[in-house]
């Protein structure tokens, strides 16, 4: 586990990045509760682990991993898409001493969150404090993200400039993404050879993977429309029919291709691309647009008759898609589409789900192409469905929710509802606390008699370990009386080194039978005057019985005295455990006497806290409901503006193909007056001139090129 660079790599999974922090200082995490946040967080469960980390500093609990700490809270505030306050972080951890790798990592993530958002100064301003302690790949995007700003800014002489520096670096020499770049940074800075030199390269290279491939797809696309717009469709040609067609730039080439066709006027070649491409089907602005080139082609071949019945299948293929376009509109008014896509979101899905266009319509895969990152929300698992919503025409919105504005909309309003559900199940766990502490209550007063009664009598005047004489034997008090005597004998025999103190059963019995063996001697003597016998009477005891006890009672002395030290070190040891035990006891006792003084404090002030924070909750509550209603009115406002553009296409095109079918009336009627003119030799019908007659599509940039 990384230890300076965990939050730095959190800050890298949050921005795609597949490696760890290079140059990081691995080592073990000394804090458990840093640690328990940095496995909520490799786990997947932020929020969890931002809540947990939230808690850890408060408790300054996170040492000595506190900077490590606040820049693993700042890479997830970011992921959260909170530029201000992980900015806020990162410049009092600048202030601080933080590490410069550290720093310019956070720096150059907070660059690329807000430009993707749309903040290009705010993007900027992150960016010019990016030091030069980025590691390889990273420095590489930093040049990539640097081009992008500036090309956003309309300034393609300046972006040409800066990635045509960050080309002289040996690390960033072979970069497709790089060329790709600059190849269209020189085109629209006006240098249009240097330009179409760069793009060649990428479109003819080998393409070993798909993401290569993607990338040499663009190139000659981009290559593809330079070309028709600067009057050479034979080149226009070369580089279109390179596009693979199950690209996703497929059908963009296959409509210049026609459109390369036509300018060499050549309409039956137009055909073949436009007439697939309109078999393909789906709103893309390609394919409406294919539905008008089909009949151009075919009036310019002199086939009228088709080319009137194409134009008036277009009419009522146009009017069939402004028809489902306007139950679009009402369903995503409604909710619908919200609800579709939060229902399909799969928080676990790899961050590079994309839509792909097929022959078969728009389905929802994975993209290698790398640099797209429209999905990628940082931290957060990605908000992309699975598939297309159940609308009346979901394909209409493939363009929408290919789109880092769309898509950082509908993250920030699962995100709003996730804190809502969560504040939800706040609320009905706070009245699970509520009844725990009731019963608790009901409890505490059911045993409060039996202990009380229990406690006065087994402690009736004690407080810690001070004991008041005269009390029962049973009390506390009465066992330190004990111990107290007690320990008054174990001094006294200590002081006099008296053995006899500590003799066992056996041996005091034997001492004892000694004592009464030496009063019937005595006896004995008193009463014979002695011990010689009378003539004829035998001895009542030996002569030496007086010497033999005194024998037997030195041998018990010797032995006591031998075991004395041992003995007195057992009995030492039992009367320390002896305090112990007293001392603990007195200790529970008061500890009882105090929970049963203080536990109904505690228990009114743990419901004191419980309807702090169901008011709390409840404060919250609202805003986050009000603020989620207005995410998603955003989002829904953002889906029927796209719709309504698209209606506006429709219309456009409707109307260019009225007033084609108008001219292709005006020629049937001048035919029947000319009796000398045949259909052949008619001039052809002059196509409307912002949709048939002009590409439409837009060379692709480096936004749409989907750099890393």
């Amino acid at each position: 586990m990384l230890l300076a660079g965990g939050a730095a790599l959190a800050l890298s999974v949050q921005a795609a990045a597949p490696s760890p922090a290079a140059g990081a200082p691995a080592g073990p995490v000394r804090s458990p509760h840093y640690g328990d946040a940095l496995f909520l967080f490799y786990q997947g469960q932020h929020f969890s682990a931002l809540s947990g980390l939230l808690a850890s500093q408060q408790l300054r609990r996170t040492a000595p991993h506190d900077d490590e700490a606040e820049l693993l809270r700042g890479g997830l505030l970011l992921g959260y898409g909170l530029h201000r306050e992980a900015g806020a972080i990162f410049d009092r951890l600048a202030a601080t001493g933080a590490a410069p790798s550290v720093r310019d990592r956070a720096w150059f993530f907070m660059a690329r969150l807000r430009q993707q958002r749309g903040l290009l100064d705010d993007a900027q301003a992150a960016l010019d404090r990016v030091g030069p302690a980025l590691p390889g790949e990273l420095e590489e995007d930093r040049q990539l993200l640097q081009g992008q700003l500036l090309l956003a800014r309309g300034d393609a002489a300046a972006a040409a400039q800066a990635l045509q520096a960050a080309r002289e670096r040996p690390s960033l020499a072979a970069s497709r993404y790089l060329r790709f770049n600059l190849g269209v940074a020189l085109l629209r800075a006006g240098r249009s050879a240097q330009g179409a030199a760069l793009l060649r390269e990428l479109g003819e290279a080998p393409a070993a993977d798909e993401e290569a491939r993607a990338l040499r797809d663009k190139a000659n696309l981009a290559l593809g429309f330079t070309a028709l717009r600067e009057g050479a469709p034979r080149e226009a040609r070369a580089h279109l029919q390179r596009v693979r067609l199950q690209s996703l730039d497929a059908p963009a080439a296959l409509l210049g291709f026609g459109w390369a066709a036509d300018a060499l006027d050549d309409p039956r070649s137009a055909l073949v691309p436009w007439t697939e491409l309109r078999s393909r089907g789906g709103s893309d602005a390609a394919v409406l647009e294919a539905r008008l080139a089909v009949p151009h082609a075919l009036a310019s071949l002199g086939a009228f008759g088709q080319a009137l019945q194409d134009y008036q299948q277009a009419l009522q293929a146009y009017a069939l898609e402004q028809t489902a376009l306007d139950a679009s509109i009402a369903a995503v008014q409604a909710g619908s589409l919200v609800d579709a896509l939060l229902e399909r979101t799969d928080g676990g899905a790899a961050p590079s789900s994309l839509i792909t266009l097929t022959p078969a319509g728009p389905t929802v895969g994975t993209s290698l192409v790398r640099a797209n990152e429209a999905n990628a929300r940082g931290l957060i698992p990605s908000a992309l469905p699975q598939r297309l919503p159940d609308l009346p025409h979901p394909a209409q919105l493939v363009p929408l929710l290919a789109g880092h504005e769309f898509h950082q909309a509908l993250t920030s309003l699962r995100d709003l509802r996730f804190l809502a559900a969560n504040l939800d199940r706040w609320q009905q766990a706070l009245g699970s606390y509520r009844d725990m502490l009731a019963h608790r209550k009901d409890v505490h007063e059911a045993r409060l008699p039996a202990l009380q009664a229990a406690l006065a009598r087994s402690v009736p005047t004690a407080t810690g370990a001070s004991f008041a004489p005269g009390t029962s034997s049973s009390t506390l008090e009465g066992l330190g009386r004990q111990r107290d005597a007690l320990a008054a004998e174990l001094l006294a025999a200590q002081e006099a080194a008296d053995g006899r103190a500590f003799a066992s059963e056996r041996e005091a019995a034997l001492r004892g039978l000694v004592q009464r063996s030496r009063a019937t001697l005595e006896r004995l003597r008193l009463e014979n005057g002695g011990f010689s016998a009378p003539a004829g009477e035998a001895l009542s005891a030996p002569p030496d019985a007086a010497q033999r006890l005194d024998r037997v009672e030195g041998a018990l002395d010797w032995t006591l005295a031998r075991a004395l030290p041992e003995r007195l070190w057992t009995a030492r040891k039992a009367l320390a455990a002896t305090d112990a035990s007293l001392t603990a006891a007195g200790s529970r006792a008061e500890a009882i006497r105090a929970a049963q003084r203080d536990e109904p404090a505690r228990q009114d002030a743990f419901a004191a806290r419980i309807e702090g924070l169901q008011a709390r909750i409840a404060a919250l509550q609202a805003p986050v409901a009000a603020a989620a209603l207005e995410q998603q009115q955003a989002v829904q406002a953002l889906a029927v503006s796209a719709l309504e553009q698209q209606k506006a296409r429709l219309q456009v095109y409707a109307e260019h193909a009225r007033f084609a079918l108008a001219q292709l009336h005006d020629r049937s009627l001048s035919a029947s007056a000319t009796a000398s003119a045949s259909p052949a030799a008619a001039p052809a019908a002059v196509p409307p001139a912002n949709a048939v007659t002009r590409p439409t599509t837009q060379m692709p940039g480096p936004s749409d090129a989907a750099p890393r």
